[in-house]
């Protein structure tokens, strides 16, 4: 099966989620466990603003996280924007502009892509 030609797309999407407080990485995957999702399916997890989490995943997996989520009784954020000025939760930033805080956002976002 490795070694046969693909059958769909190539691309990766990030499916946010709320959490009411802080969770550590190893906590994440507990959870993940217990939804019955293979841990092999989420290739990362980060945490893009307080009180959210990110998996990112292949497409072909979205609809199926999604509805294994909502089985689960979790809202996935489908309008959550990870370049938002709002997710600078950095206090030294607070009298940046909105523009410079965008653009950090951006910077941060960019960062996280490329590890």
């Amino acid at each position: 099966r490795a070694l046969q030609e693909s059958n769909g797309p190539s691309t990766f999407d990030f499916v946010y989620v709320p959490c009411r407080h802080h969770l550590r990485y190893h906590d994440v995957r507990k959870m993940i466990s217990t939804l019955k999702i293979q841990q092999s399916r989420v290739l990362d997890i980060y945490f893009p603003a307080k009180g959210t989490v990110a998996f990112l995943i292949h497409s072909g997996f979205k609809d199926e996280l999604v509805s294994k989520l909502k089985a689960e009784s979790i809202t996935p954020r489908t309008n959550f924007d990870p370049i938002s000025p709002t997710v600078i939760g950095d206090i030294k930033f607070a009298n940046d502009s909105q523009d410079e805080r965008k653009q950090r956002a951006q910077q941060l976002f960019a960062q996280k892509v490329e590890r």
